[in-house]
């Protein structure tokens, strides 16, 4: 089920809103691929006003989600009603026209992510963050028009702007009132390092039972299928024994799939090793010849 935006088309003008974190994994959200197949059946509009609150997510949602709005042949006129932070802020930059409400709040920072694995890996990795780092620096300089070193280190200190202070640095085009946002979103997920007060307090909800009964619902049913991937692993590798003490630490998946291939391999290691040990010959165990020599 498509969530985190919502389409509205008239005529050959579209209204399209994105009031959720960009990407469908971990972050929630709206999904790259059903984003750019409906904008596609938007191909006959001639201007698209996007309305944006959103506090970013996954970096290449985010990025395809920008050129597809770029390479639209509409006008695309950017409404920023609430928050455009970190990815958010880079879809921002594809409207032909960029419109920020004076309460909003617009950031950009460096792109980062959760890795783990050999030395090698995590070069890699680091050469794809730089390569990511630098293909949103265009985005924006495109947009504002300053040199790439002054943006790539406002990214580097995570810059907070007031709507203001983007007109100022050329990220929109202009200010429009404030509105009362009745949407909120929770923003400790993202590991923000200096997120405004006003914006770091997650407003208080009602508590709704029957969610908090889905929610326990999702966690046994999370639960059941993390035990059962463990135990399905585990039979895979030949390390049913490992499957109970995996199971009973709390380690996810992915984690638990990482010891026990590990454990595998080192159990197949010794047994290469042992394999390829001749036993000592007799006749050559010097404590075989005593034993000899004194039973004659």
């Amino acid at each position: 089920m498509k969530t985190g935006y919502e389409i509205k088309a008239q005529g050959t003008d579209a209204e399209i809103m994105i009031y959720d974190a960009i990407g469908s994994g971990m972050f929630g959200g709206v999904s790259a691929k059903d984003f750019v197949t409906d904008l596609k059946q938007l191909k006959d509009m001639e201007s698209i006003t996007v309305r944006l609150n959103s506090p970013g997510g996954e970096v290449f949602d985010g990025t395809a989600i920008y050129n597809a709005l770029l390479n639209h042949p509409a006008n695309i006129e950017m409404h920023i009603d609430g928050m455009a932070l970190s990815m958010a802020s880079v879809i921002a930059m594809a409207g032909n026209k960029v419109v920020m409400a004076e309460n909003a709040m617009m950031m950009i920072h460096d792109p980062s992510i959760s890795v783990s694995g050999s030395a090698s890996h995590l070069r890699k990795t680091a050469d794809t963050l730089e390569k990511t780092k630098t293909a949103i620096v265009n985005a924006y300089a495109r947009k504002t028009g300053k040199q790439q070193d002054e943006l790539s280190a406002l990214m580097s200190v995570e810059t907070w702007m007031s709507a203001d202070e983007a007109l100022c640095h050329g990220f929109i085009d202009e200010v429009s009132s404030p509105i009362d946002m009745v949407a909120h979103v929770d923003l400790s997920p993202f590991n923000f390092k200096h997120v405004p007060e006003q914006l770091s307090k997650t407003p208080e909800q009602p508590i709704d039972q029957a969610q908090i009964e889905a929610l326990k619902i999702e966690a046994v049913n999370h639960e059941r299928k993390r035990v059962q991937s463990i135990i399905d692993i585990a039979a895979t590798v030949n390390q049913t024994a490992l499957s109970s003490d995996l199971i009973s630490s709390g380690i996810s998946i992915e984690d638990a799939r990482d010891k026990l291939f590990k454990a595998s391999e080192k159990e197949q290691e010794e047994t290469i090793i042992s394999s390829h040990v001749p036993p000592l010959p007799e006749d050559t165990n010097p404590l075989s010849k005593d034993a000899e020599n004194r039973s004659q």
